[in-house]
């Protein structure tokens, strides 16, 4: 870990949270608008374009902290379920989520 500070404005953080742990609902949510006939284009964009988005910032990772955020943004495990069970720190659950969080703010150029 590096000393490295990921602060992001707290309506920031937020959002990319959101749409973090919601990564796999929005691959979903994809399949299901590809397949109707009447999709709205824009929606169905959006959705993509975030997707592509955090697949690029998980791509940046190393190993390590990739198995970490997808402990922490795919299983939504709580940080006492991580360490119990996935053997992850307190620290660096807490380090990697705010690190994918800013990487993730700047893929979407929202700081």
């Amino acid at each position: 870990m590096s000393s490295t500070s990921y602060k992001v404005p707290a309506h920031i953080k937020k959002y990319v949270k959101v749409e973090l742990y919601n990564y796999n609902k929005t691959k979903k949510l994809i399949k299901t608008m590809q397949n109707l006939e009447l999709v709205p284009t824009h929606s169905l964009l959006i959705a993509e374009r975030k997707i592509a988005q955090i697949d690029t910032v998980f791509n940046r990772l190393n190993e390590e902290q990739r198995k970490t955020a997808e402990v922490i943004f795919f299983k939504h495990y709580s940080q006492t379920k991580a360490e119990l069970e996935e053997f992850i720190s307190y620290d660096v659950y807490y380090w990697t989520m705010n690190k994918v969080i800013f990487m993730a703010a700047e893929e979407m150029d929202l700081i």
